[in-house]
């Protein structure tokens, strides 16, 4: 049980969670958003937790059902035991949890719509 909460405790303070904008002229409305979600430290643990035989390249999750786990899992652990303030990037975690709850639309605009909420929720 130990090894557990020392596990825990690596992927609460090792976990890095980022959401890119960029150009992209082959989607509808010319731009692309990527949450992802990386770890410094303990990609094994990550691996288990997800359900892969191995690491992603360059240890970056991007799947979204790969995110969803992991954010899930945090979720869990953080509510259950109360140690929010264990999670590091807290920011980053609110961030992509927004993205995820609220995917962009494809339609010009309701995508600057939706752009005016990511900057509300996300600056």
């Amino acid at each position: 049980m130990e090894r557990d909460w020392i596990e825990i405790g690596s992927l609460l303070s090792g976990v890095r969670f980022q959401v890119s904008v960029s150009r992209d002229g082959t989607r509808k409305v010319g731009y692309r958003v990527r949450p992802s979600m990386t770890h410094t430290t303990n990609s094994d643990y990550l691996c288990k937790l997800v359900g892969r035989d191995r690491i992603p390249s360059k240890g970056i999750y991007r799947k979204r059902s790969d995110l969803e786990k992991c954010l899930s899992f945090i979720e869990k652990i953080c509510n259950t035991y109360e140690c929010w303030e264990l999670l590091y990037d807290r920011r980053g975690y609110d961030n992509i949890r927004w993205v995820l709850d609220n995917p962009p639309p494809s339609d010009w605009s309701d995508f600057i719509e939706w752009s005016k909420q990511f900057d509300l929720a996300v600056f």
